[in-house]
């Protein structure tokens, strides 16, 4: 399938022995999708019976209709194909925490394999016009089974807009795992300095991810362990040792594909946030090139976020600002994020942005100018080996 040059795409791992199961989702930019709630699902069904188009289309429709809040059903059709099958359409709206929201999904029944394909889009009801477009020029390039990649792009691209992002099964891009998720189990190397600078501050080093900074003598630094099987790693965690626990501010690095932009990127990290954090409020988000304050880590252009959520564990209200950077050339993101309860936010904020300021990136024998041309996995262990 061709999709928008500026949007990005995060693959999803099937659940063991799932019958209905995502195979990739898709994101547009956030100057697109300010609130990130927009999506398109791919994903597959595989039936028990064989269903004629218009009983799966019904079906849908009325599960649709028992599980949706203040679902209405805008159109529907199977009079449509996709990649040469016919196909169904169904346009419908709901409602859920005050926003109002439009759907639409075409999918299409293979007989040979008793198996139904189908995209579903989810955004905002007041900017679902803007997307349609879009949509539309991806669902007529969608196609199955093996193709010509070099045909493929001649018959489907018509302007500068759509990249090719052909998706099969044996795809060697990087598996997409929940994005920041807190899993580690594996001692990494961190070299934390013990010299007292003038202004009481301490250096912490870790050569494994080429990282460097300053922090106050009064916090204190605890590595996690760490898979690197994982996406996100995470490299060391700050907290003030006067009340461990009211405030933490921890360092990451995400291994993301090699069409991210901040733009793109950030639009996938609040929609992970949004369905894996408990009562996820998006506060505000700032981008470079932003004209107030642009926000910048280790000398790169940065996103920053700021979001409230539930501790699922003591249940109470926690605010989390994370600041982050592509380092240009490579497939990383670089992040801080600093949690605190509502009392302890303001006590610590300055010390955490102090920290945050002080962040060095060392990856000094990186060869930036073939980025494009190098395997994630040889940069990856090339750092774990030193070598970078």
């Amino acid at each position: 399938m061709n999709y928008p040059s500026d949007w990005s795409y995060q693959e999803v791992q099937a659940p063991t022995n799932a019958t209905i199961f995502p195979i990739v989702n898709m994101f547009p930019p956030i100057s697109d999708d300010p609130n990130a709630v927009s999506f398109l699902e791919i994903g597959i069904e595989d039936l028990e019976s064989p269903f004629s188009i218009d009983e799966y289309s019904r079906s849908v429709i009325n599960g649709y209709r028992e599980s949706r809040l203040n679902f209405d059903l805008v159109s529907s059709n199977t009079d449509g194909t996709l990649s040469g099958l016919p196909a169904y359409e169904i346009v419908f709206t709901d409602s859920a925490n005050g926003t109002d929201r439009k759907f639409m999904e075409v999918g299409a029944i293979n007989s040979d394999s008793n198996r139904v394909y189908y995209l579903f889009f989810n955004t905002e009801e007041s900017r679902y016009d803007l997307f349609v477009p879009a949509l539309e020029s991806m669902i007529d390039s969608f196609q199955l089974g093996s193709i010509d990649e070099e045909s493929f792009i001649n018959d489907n691209v018509t302007n500068n807009n759509i990249s090719n992002g052909t998706m099969q099964e044996d795809s060697t891009a990087t598996p997409a795992t929940t994005f920041h998720s807190l899993s580690m189990s594996q001692n990494d190397t961190a070299i934390p300095s013990s010299n007292v600078q003038s202004n009481d501050m301490l250096v912490y080093e870790n050569s494994t991810y080429g990282v460097s900074l300053l922090y106050p003598a009064t916090w204190k630094n605890s590595d996690p362990v760490k898979s690197p099987e994982e996406r996100t790693v995470f490299i060391t965690v700050f907290e003030p040792t006067a009340e461990s626990g009211a405030a933490y501010l921890g360092i990451a690095r995400d291994v993301f594909n090699v069409n991210e932009t901040l733009d793109t990127y950030l639009a996938e990290v609040i929609q992970s946030y949004r369905g894996n954090t408990l009562n996820f409020t998006l506060i505000s988000t700032t981008m470079s090139p932003d004209l107030n304050s642009p926000p910048q880590l280790a000398g790169n252009p940065a996103y920053s976020l700021l979001y409230s959520h539930i501790d699922p564990i003591t249940g109470d209200m926690l605010l989390t600002e994370e600041i982050g950077t592509i380092v240009p050339g490579t497939n990383f993101t670089y992040y801080f994020y600093y949690t605190a309860d509502i009392p302890s936010y303001n006590s610590y904020i300055d010390d955490a942005l102090s920290i945050i300021d002080s962040l060095e990136i060392h990856l000094t024998n990186l060869n930036v100018t073939k980025s494009e041309e190098t395997n994630i996995f040889d940069i990856l262990e090339s750092l774990e080996s030193g070598e970078i």
